[in-house]
């Protein structure tokens, strides 16, 4: 298949089941590396980002159309964008934005940012499952816990125990701007 025949593929989208009519998958490494069939697969399917090239995954652009299709697609992103705060923040943003709710994006960040309270925070006001994917010194933060605690006010069990255990002064701004 040739450039042009890729491209009306992408173009016509899926057919009646669902199917992709072009898959990057299956596409030879000449289309695997042509930025612009790349980056019309992607927009259409973020995820294909996982049979680019792997010059392609290191190319900003590509890379943040990926994510903006799917959050999930930073876990095929070189290593060098699961560093970079403004990409981290975009996928994680994402996952409102696509419904999605499990706050995954921040799974694939890089661990220096799961210890970054902005792009936490962030994460924990899309889904309080990113929590999760969070550094361990972030798990305690108040802040972080806070915006927790208000997603999941009738789930309290899901509130790290750590938290509970803080100044009677913290314990008491929590429960008190929640109830």
């Amino acid at each position: 298949m040739n450039k042009k025949e890729a491209l009306k593929q992408i173009k016509a989208g899926k057919d009646e089941e669902d199917n992709d009519y072009f898959s990057l998958a299956d596409a030879d490494e000449k289309l695997k590396a042509d930025k612009e069939v790349v980056l019309a697969a992607v927009k259409q399917t973020g995820l294909v980002l996982e049979y680019a090239d792997e010059k392609l995954k290191a190319h900003k652009e590509v890379v943040l159309m990926a994510i903006k299709n799917n959050s999930y697609a930073l876990q095929y992103a070189n290593k060098k964008f699961k560093k970079d705060k403004k990409i981290v923040l975009t996928a994680v943003k994402q996952d409102k934005e696509r419904e999605i709710t499990d706050g995954f994006a921040l799974q694939f960040a890089d661990d220096s940012l799961k210890k970054d309270k902005e792009i936490v925070l962030e994460a924990v006001k899309q889904s309080s499952s990113a929590l999760q994917y969070a550094d361990d010194s972030l798990k305690k933060n108040i802040d972080i816990s806070f915006i927790n605690f208000k997603k999941n006010s009738k789930k309290i069990s899901l509130i790290e125990i750590s938290v509970l255990e803080g100044s009677a002064l913290e314990r008491s701004a929590l429960f008190k701007s929640v109830v």
